[in-house]
């Protein structure tokens, strides 16, 4: 609050207080007050807010000197009705809006009043925005802030979503094999909560990792287990995400009928127009490899129409859609061939870590109809780029692989701080059932020595009634 407002109000309330004069303690009082109010706005405080305004509703400024057991519990009360809501509702906006700007304000102010829960998902929330804007080492960076957060809480199932996102940065920017082991790993959690859909989903992008790893066919037994059991789960959407892989792969092994047949079907469970395009990209990418270029022109001008007909500002396949035109006009129209394969590098350049094999073909592309056009400049211009995306690639293997060492030493001090609490939870439970088997043996004597207390008693009731009949006898 500007320190204005701050001298607006404490003069409202001096006036409020005494009408006609101020005295000296409650000019003090006030000047406390103010200060206190000041602190509290600057550090963005809301609590200070709404201890200033109960002591402007009941007067006295005495709330600054009241006793510690009634000034805490009031400040604990104000931050849990008022500040946390707000927090949360913060913390959905910026998920709605996708503001990393807001989410990152959450997280600190989360951090501040030590809320683990919130302060997980908004580290959660600030991956996946960097990860959408492919600033992929930030985004691992925060996915491990989130995972130490979630391993605090001791929250499996987000434990494992977070590992399966940092896998996933791992197979987008090419380091297949690191990604293999974070998917491993998220597979065994889920396969510990029992969760068979998500455990079809990793085992899918298992596979696809294999693919890119040249172990054709362990990925195509994956695959086709996958796909069976997402039948039975009607999980269309990784139908489509199957059929479309699969398909690729039947292509790289030269199997084209195999190939044609699947992507057919990942068309029968595409949910959206983006998909459309990309499965004819691949089909005309398809046709292309098997020498028809006729069929693969019409597949790559279908998915181009919807493109621009369905106003697609950007789609994943935007960039192979031109490069693969390129090609087909590669050997008889030079300048067309040109014109295609600069509009695929103006997106590719966009996404160059992410489609960096992509941006490499394009960039050598280029490299070459320049050289043969004699335009020296513009194909030292694509080399360079080449190298330029060499060397951040590099860096950020480097980067990647210091943070899978650091996840590998964080992973087995959490599974070492698990195991020791299981034990002494072990531990705890035997003790008890020690306990209780000892408190039932103390039960089984106490009633053992009841009984016997009892009988006994018996027996000396009944020898007294038998003496007092034999005296009467006697005496009679």
């Amino acid at each position: 609050m500007p320190k204005k407002s701050i001298n607006y109000l404490t003069r409202i309330f001096q006036i409020w207080r005494e009408p006609t004069k101020a005295t000296a303690k409650l000019t003090i009082r006030l000047q406390l007050l103010k200060k206190v109010i000041h602190v509290s706005f600057t550090r963005k405080d809301p609590n200070i807010c709404w201890v200033f305004l109960f002591n402007l509703h009941f007067g006295a400024g005495k709330i600054i000197f009241m006793s510690k057991l009634v000034f805490i519990p009031l400040v604990l009360i104000s931050a849990m009705s008022f500040g946390q809501p707000d927090l949360q509702e913060l913390y959905d906006s910026a998920r709605l809006t996708s503001n990393i700007e807001l989410a990152q304000k959450v997280n600190q102010a989360a951090r501040k009043i030590k809320d683990t829960r919130l302060t997980a998902n908004s580290h959660y929330l600030i991956a996946y925005l960097q990860k959408k804007n492919e600033s992929f080492y930030q985004a691992t960076a925060s996915y491990f802030d989130a995972l130490e957060a979630y391993r605090s809480l001791n929250d499996k199932e987000q434990i494992a979503n977070v590992i399966e996102n940092i896998a996933n940065i791992y197979s987008k920017t090419g380091f297949h094999d690191t990604a293999l082991n974070y998917y491993f790993d998220a597979l065994t959690i889920k396969k510990a909560m029992n969760d068979t859909r998500a455990v079809n989903k990793l085992n899918a992008h298992i596979a696809f990792q294999y693919q890119q790893l040249g172990k054709h066919e362990d990925a195509i037994q994956l695959y086709e287990a996958t796909i069976e059991d997402a039948k039975q789960s009607n999980d269309t959407i990784r139908l489509y995400w199957i059929y479309n892989n699969l398909g690729r792969l039947y292509r790289i092994i030269k199997r084209y009928p195999d190939a044609h047949m699947t992507y057919q079907k990942a068309l029968e469970f595409s949910y959206s127009l983006d998909d459309k395009v990309g499965i004819y990209n691949n089909i005309g990418y398809l046709y292309l490899c098997s020498g028809d270029t006729a069929a693969a022109t019409t597949n790559l001008k279908k998915g181009l129409k919807l493109l621009q007909d369905d106003n697609i500002k950007e789609s994943d396949f935007t960039g192979t859609i031109y490069s693969n035109l390129g090609n087909i006009y590669a050997g008889k129209e030079a300048d067309s061939s040109l014109l295609f394969f600069e509009k695929s590098f103006s997106f590719f350049q966009h996404h160059q870590i992410a489609m960096s094999e992509e941006f490499f073909e394009v960039c050598k592309k280029l490299k070459e109809i320049n050289r043969d056009k004699g335009n020296l400049h513009e194909a030292l211009k694509y080399s360079d780029n080449i190298d330029l995306l060499t060397a951040d690639l590099l860096e950020l293997r480097i980067n990647l692989n210091d943070m899978y060492n650091q996840y590998q030493v964080e992973a087995a001090t959490y599974k070492f701080a698990s195991e020791e609490k299981a034990r002494a939870l072990a531990r705890q439970l035997e003790i008890a059932q020690y306990i209780k088997w000892t408190l039932a043996a103390l039960a089984a004597i106490l009633v053992t020595l009841l009984v016997l207390l009892y009988r006994k008693n018996r027996k000396i009731q009944f020898a007294q009634d038998t003496a007092r009949k034999i005296y009467k006898v006697i005496h009679s």
